[in-house]
């Protein structure tokens, strides 16, 4: 049996132009994994922590110790992407740095039957080289 694949375009949040990624990625995918996806395809480099939101719930590697705002993050590396789906979740958000917030929009695009030829996550397409310059952020030239 061929594993279901989502296709997920990202878009790195509040820039133009637009920096964006496309990503063909297993439905068994853990949020961490997808996280390692986005630091690949993106070019950041693992130095600061992660979160994605996804509908009412944070995941991300949970700091008890540090969070002092009572909300309960959960595990990245114990939901899949297919459980998101299953709840209906097609819209959610990664956030790399939570200094420098790079915000990140994800969309499940598509769900569909893998290609047994294919060795998944596949990154599909993008535009733009990744990290932009503080320049462009702040909008000085």
């Amino acid at each position: 049996m061929i594993e279901t694949v989502a296709r997920i375009p990202i878009e790195l949040r509040g820039l133009e132009p637009k920096i964006w990624r496309r990503a063909d990625v297993p439905g068994s995918l853990t949020l961490k994994a997808l996280h390692d996806v986005i630091q690949v395809t993106f070019g950041w480099t693992h130095s600061h922590l992660f979160e994605v939101v996804a509908g009412e719930r944070s995941y991300g590697e949970p700091m008890p110790e540090y969070d002092d705002s009572g909300r309960k993050v959960y595990h990245a590396k114990h939901i899949r992407l297919k459980t998101l789906a299953d709840r209906a979740v097609e819209r959610f958000a990664y956030v790399y740095g939570f200094g420098d917030n790079w915000q990140h929009d994800l969309i499940v695009e598509e769900i569909r039957d893998g290609d047994a030829s294919i060795d998944y996550p596949a990154l599909v397409d993008g535009a733009r080289r990744c990290r932009p310059r503080m320049s462009a952020v702040l909008g000085a030239s």
